[in-house]
């Protein structure tokens, strides 16, 4: 049901989409719908994220954390909030139309609060404790512990090796 909803969100819109298209689409009776969610500002929600799991509980986040060198980490965080991206973004404008002409939606979120900063920040707050941080940060191409010439990087006050 939740997936046949967010098709049909995606494809036609929240307010477009009526519960009867959704039961149909998923092979039901309106009625469990009902039973299942209660209505379709429930549904919305569920079907938003069909991962409906914090991020920092992910676990692709507690290794990206647990990395023990900044490039193992900001590989793991870049995969991990990419896979949210490819999932969320199709729904995001669909969210927001859905939010502009239903007041109870609107509700469901705090405008002024963003999950994702949270996130970031705590990310960040890992990654700067690392080793190789410096090299990944001065690097204008990819984070890497290894120079141009493929050896290790680590010359004088933390600069790589010419």
């Amino acid at each position: 049901m939740t997936t046949a909803a967010r098709e049909l969100f995606i494809r036609d819109g929240y307010g477009a989409t009526t519960l009867k298209e959704i039961a149909d689409r998923a092979g039901v009776a309106v009625q469990t719908i009902y039973f299942t969610f209660g209505n379709k500002r429930v549904l919305l929600a569920i079907a938003g994220d069909l991962e409906p799991v914090a991020t920092m509980d992910r676990p692709w986040f507690r290794d990206a954390v647990a990395a023990p060198a900044a490039e193992v980490h900001v590989r793991l965080h870049v995969r991990g909030t990419r896979g949210i991206l490819e999932r969320v973004a199709p729904i995001v404008e669909m969210l927001r139309a859905a939010a502009s002409a239903d007041p109870a939606i609107a509700g469901q979120w705090d405008a002024d609060a963003d999950p994702r900063f949270a996130v970031h920040l705590e990310a960040a707050r890992s990654l700067v404790a690392k080793p190789g941080v410096r090299a990944c940060a001065r690097s204008s191409t990819r984070c890497s512990s290894r120079t141009a010439a493929g050896r290790p990087s680590g010359g004088r006050a933390g600069r790589p090796t010419p």
